[in-house]
């Protein structure tokens, strides 16, 4: 399937923009229920709305901070999963590699769940921090697999 390594970096690309796509989509759903616009009984969400209002619920006026918190992270997240569709398009379209968009699209993500750690350290909630590092070392990671192999692998036979 992948017979390039460029195939291989585009497929990173598609699965961040994918992922987070759904991350938004599942979030959304999630708020839509918190606001009863969606029923109960509505199974795509994330739940972590409850999650975020109960971290944030030990410094009072925590009702409207979780939705103003929850609604910046939605955008945020929404905004990184554009930009990596944007990547991806490029990458696709171009036979020059498009290192500025993806630059752009892992740094916002990146700044996301390094807010996401920062947040944990002020709520002191650490329930979920592995997580966060996890997609911060993964976007590292994909960073370096994009910028620091070749585009063309040699073949071996």
């Amino acid at each position: 399937m992948f017979t390039r390594v460029h195939d291989i970096k585009c497929a990173l690309l598609w699965f961040w923009a994918v992922w987070l796509s759904v991350v938004v989509a599942t979030n959304g759903c999630d708020l839509l229920k918190h606001w009863t616009i969606l029923p109960a009984w509505w199974a795509f969400a994330s739940g972590n709305y409850a999650a975020v209002a109960k971290v944030t619920s030990v410094y009072p006026g925590s009702s409207w901070i979780s939705v103003l918190l929850f609604l910046g992270v939605i955008a945020w997240e929404g905004l990184a999963a554009i930009l990596f569709w944007r990547a991806v398009v490029l990458w696709m379209r171009q036979r020059e590699p498009a290192y500025a968009a993806v630059n752009v699209a892992i740094a916002v993500s990146m700044s996301l769940w390094a807010a996401f750690l920062v947040a944990e350290e002020v709520y002191v909630d650490f329930s979920v921090s592995s997580t966060h590092r996890q997609l911060l070392a993964l976007s590292l990671l994909t960073l370096l697999v994009i910028h620091l192999l070749p585009e063309e692998v040699a073949s071996k036979r």
